[in-house]
């Protein structure tokens, strides 16, 4: 049935016939219906650079220490390890984990939508916030878990084409200028 979550086996499938990529794949990690995704490290929002692109550069690596202390109500930006490709029809969706929830700490995640990995063939990486809801330090240790990701198989269903009118689009870009800007190297992900 089309509309549904994919199971672990389905997405095993879906991998093994490269329509979808998680890449590093840790069999370890995959669930009943998602997949548990990890921190790679943290990282620092500094200026816009002159393609009104804001500048992130590498604050702490997980590799190198599993461990991160979070300053209270520190706000951070979070590199997932994974590099996430899907295929047409397919969206994904993002938990927090419940590691995350008992330590005090708050996930900013979005949604992947069909397609999701590369724009101009590059990829896209995969960033969380994530805030220490704490007022005191509060230590975030990669092996504890950051995410998990699960898929919605849409495929198969009719879907009726969305089209902006003009003044919704006026309004939309007077309210996110970044979209504006003509830039050669895809949208502007901030």
């Amino acid at each position: 049935m089309f509309g549904n979550i994919i199971n672990n086996a389905q997405i095993r499938k879906l991998r093994d016939d490269n329509e979808l990529t998680i890449s590093p794949f840790r069999e370890e990690r995959l669930k009943l219906a998602h997949y548990a995704l990890s921190a790679a490290g943290i990282l620092w929002a500094g200026a816009v650079n002159a393609k009104g692109k804001r500048e992130l550069q590498p604050k702490h690596d997980f590799e190198s220490n599993d461990k991160y202390i979070f300053q209270p109500s520190e706000y951070a930006i979070v590199e997932v390890e994974e590099f996430i490709k899907l295929p047409d029809g397919i969206v994904g969706h993002f938990l927090p984990s419940s590691a995350l929830i008992e330590s005090g700490f708050g996930l900013t995640a979005g949604k992947l939508d069909p397609k999701y990995g590369e724009i101009g063939g590059r990829r896209q990486k995969l960033i969380f916030g994530l805030k220490n809801l704490r007022n005191e330090p509060n230590t975030f240790s990669a092996t504890e878990g950051l995410a998990h990701i699960y898929f919605i198989d849409l495929r198969g269903l009719n879907s009726v084409s969305l089209d902006f009118s003009n003044p919704e689009v006026q309004d939309y870009l007077r309210r996110f200028p970044r979209f504006k800007r003509a830039q050669d190297d895809g949208p502007n992900y901030e």
